[in-house]
C-alpha cells in the first residue's frame, strides 16, 4: 500500500496585518500595503495586498517553505480589480533559482480580463474570464504527475493542456507582479500544495461563502442607493412640499402614499378580535361533551330531552 504525503510549499494569507513569508521588493515598486479583503467578514476575516494606487507596480519574490521537486501540485491566488483596468496585470511566478518554470498571469483591459498560462518554454495557453468588478475571483492552476495542467477561475475549468517540456526541479521561489494602470488590485489567498483532491474543494467551498457576502454587500449598497434616490432623504412622517409632474402638491397628489386610497377595505383592530373571539366560541355539542352523563350514541332527541 502507498501513501502519499501531502506537502504544503507555500500559504501567504497576509494574517495578522504580517506577511507569513519575507518578501523581498525588486526594484521600483511600491511598499507592502496589507489590509482586510473585500471578499472577508467577521467570523472569517481575509487579509489582502492592496496596491491601490493607480500606474503603480508592486513586484516582489518570497522564498518556498519547502521546495517543490516533483508533480502534482497545486498554485492559486484570489485578485480583485476595479474597472476599466487597461494596461493592468496580475502575475505570479514560480521558480528554480532565477528561472520561472511556472506562469500563471491576468491581463486586464477594457474588454473582459485575458489569463495567461506560461510553462518554461514560453508556450501559452490564453482565454477570457468573464469580469464582475464587484466580485474576487479564484485563479487556479493544477499540474498532474503525467504533465497535463487544466486551469480554473471560480470552481470552473477553462481550459488545459501538456506542458511543452518537463519542468525542471525545484521550484524554491514564487514572484508576484501587480501592475495598475487605472485601477486598484487586491490579491491574496496564495497557496502552493501537493494536496489536490483534498484541498481543492475546500479552497472552492471557501471562496463561494465569501463570494456570496460579496453579493449580498452589494446587493445591500444597492438596495440602500435606490431607497435614497426614491424618497431622497426625507422622513415619511414629513409633510412634502414638492410637486408632481402634474404641478399638484405631493401632499395632496395620489402620488403621496399616506394619501392612497386601499382597493379593499381594512379591518379594524377590534373588528377583528371579535371575529376570532366569535370563531373560538365552543359549540352546543361542545358543551354537551363536557357533561359527565354525556352519551355519544345516544339519540341526539333523547340528549337534549335529558338536558331539560
Amino acid at each position: 500500500m502507498l501513501f502519499f504525503l501531502t506537502i504544503q510549499y507555500f500559504n501567504e494569507t497576509f494574517e495578522n496585518d504580517q506577511p507569513n513569508n519575507k518578501w523581498n521588493i525588486i526594484g521600483e515598486s511600491e511598499k507592502l500595503e496589507i489590509a482586510q479583503c473585500s471578499a472577508s467578514f467577521q467570523f472569517l476575516i481575509r487579509n489582502c495586498l492592496h496596491v491601490n494606487n493607480t500606474d503603480k507596480r508592486f513586484h516582489a519574490s518570497a522564498e518556498m517553505k519547502t521546495e517543490i521537486t516533483s508533480t502534482p501540485f497545486l498554485v492559486q491566488f484570489t485578485a480583485k480589480t476595479q474597472m476599466p483596468t487597461t494596461g493592468s496585470l496580475i502575475s505570479l511566478s514560480m521558480l528554480n533559482g532565477e528561472e520561472s518554470e511556472v506562469e500563471l498571469t491576468l491581463t486586464y483591459s477594457d474588454d473582459d480580463p485575458q489569463y495567461a498560462f506560461i510553462d518554461s518554454s514560453q508556450n501559452k495557453t490564453i482565454g477570457n474570464i468573464t469580469h464582475e468588478r464587484d466580485l474576487t475571483h479564484h485563479i487556479t492552476l493544477v499540474v498532474n504527475t503525467d504533465n497535463t495542467y487544466y486551469i480554473y477561475a471560480n470552481g470552473i475549468i477553462l481550459k488545459g493542456g501538456v506542458l511543452s517540456k518537463p519542468i525542471k526541479f525545484p521550484l524554491n521561489k514564487v514572484e508576484l507582479l501587480v501592475e495598475n494602470g487605472n485601477t486598484t488590485s487586491q490579491i491574496g489567498n496564495i497557496i502552493v500544495t501537493s494536496d489536490i483532491k483534498d484541498r481543492y474543494p475546500l479552497l472552492i467551498s471557501t471562496f463561494l461563502q465569501f463570494r456570496q457576502i460579496e453579493r449580498l454587500d452589494r446587493l445591500r449598497v444597492i438596495v440602500d442607493a435606490e431607497e435614497m434616490r426614491l424618497f431622497d432623504g426625507t422622513p415619511i412622517d414629513e409633510p412634502l412640499d414638492r410637486e408632481d409632474e402634474y404641478g399638484v402638491p405631493l401632499e395632496f397628489s395620489k402620488a403621496d402614499p399616506r394619501n392612497f386610497n386601499f382597493p379593499f377595505k381594512l379591518e379594524r383592530p377590534k373588528e377583528r378580535l371579535s371575529k376570532l373571539k366569535e370563531a373560538q366560541r365552543p359549540s352546543t355539542l361542545d358543551k354537551r361533551m363536557q357533561k359527565k352523563d354525556f352519551d355519544p350514541l345516544a339519540n341526539s332527541e333523547t340528549q337534549e330531552r335529558a338536558e331539560l
